[in-house]
C-alpha cells in the first residue's frame, strides 16, 4: 500500500510582473471609463435638454418609413445619400410644458447613474491598487468591494426610479404610454443587472473568508 498521499491541486501563482502588467492595465482603464462616463452624462444632458423642452423615445405603432439616410462628407462637401426604408417602433419627441418634478427627476437620474458608475469605477481602483501592492486579503479590499456592489445597486434602482417619475410627467402632457418597462427586453436586462450584482456579492462573501482565514492562520504561526 502506498504511503504517499496525492496533493491537491492549486493553480499556478502569476508572476510579479503579470500582477503589475495586469494592475496597471485596469488603473489605466479606469481612468479611461470614468472620462467615458463624464462625457456620456454629459452628452445625454445635452440630448435630453434642448431649447423646446425634454427629448423623449416614445413606443410608437410599428409603421414602414422611408427617409433620406445620413449624409457622408467628402472633400468636396456633402455626398448625396439615397433614401432608405425600413420598420420605425420609435419616435424621438420633444416635449414641452413636463412639471417641474419630472424635468428634475430626469436629471437627477442621469446625475445619480454616473455618480454611482463613477463610484463602482473608483473601488474597482482601489481594489486593483491593493494587488498592486500585494495587500488584497484586507479589509479595505473588502469594503472596496463592499461599496462597489451597494452604490452600483442603489444607483441602478435610484435612477431608475427618477426616470420613471421623469416618464409620468412626459406620458401626462402627451397622454401616451412614455415607458415600455414591460416588455421582454427590459426584464431580460433587469435579470442581467440583478445577476451581477448577486455574482458580486458572492465574491465579496468569499473574499471576507480569505481575510477571516488568513488572519487565524497568521495567529497559529
Amino acid at each position: 500500500m502506498s504511503t504517499h498521499q496525492r496533493q491537491p491541486w492549486a493553480p499556478r501563482e502569476p508572476s510579479p510582473r503579470r500582477i503589475r502588467i495586469d494592475a496597471t492595465a485596469v488603473l489605466t482603464l479606469s481612468v479611461v471609463a470614468a472620462i467615458a462616463v463624464i462625457s456620456l452624462a454629459i452628452s445625454e444632458f445635452a440630448r435630453r435638454f434642448v431649447p423646446g423642452g425634454i427629448v423623449w423615445t416614445l413606443p410608437i405603432q410599428a409603421q414602414e418609413i422611408t427617409a433620406e439616410g445620413l449624409t457622408d462628407y467628402g472633400a468636396d462637401g456633402a455626398i448625396p445619400a439615397e433614401a432608405v426604408s425600413g420598420v420605425a417602433n420609435r419616435i424621438d419627441v420633444i416635449v414641452s410644458g413636463v412639471n417641474p418634478i419630472s424635468t428634475g427627476s430626469l436629471a437627477l437620474a442621469i446625475t445619480v447613474a454616473a455618480i454611482a458608475a463613477l463610484i463602482v469605477i473608483a473601488s474597482t481602483a482601489r481594489v486593483t491598487w491593493s494587488v498592486l501592492r500585494g495587500a488584497f486579503f484586507t479589509r479595505t479590499t473588502s469594503r472596496s468591494l463592499t461599496t462597489a456592489l451597494w452604490s452600483g445597486s442603489g444607483g441602478a434602482f435610484a435612477a431608475f426610479a427618477l426616470w420613471h417619475f421623469a416618464a409620468n410627467g412626459v406620458a401626462a402632457v402627451l397622454d401616451v404610454r412614455a415607458a415600455d418597462t414591460g416588455s421582454p427586453t427590459w426584464w431580460g436586462w433587469y435579470g442581467l443587472v440583478l445577476f451581477a450584482f448577486t455574482a458580486f456579492g458572492l465574491v465579496d462573501i468569499a473574499l471576507r473568508r480569505a481575510v477571516r482565514l488568513q488572519r487565524e492562520t497568521e495567529g497559529l504561526v
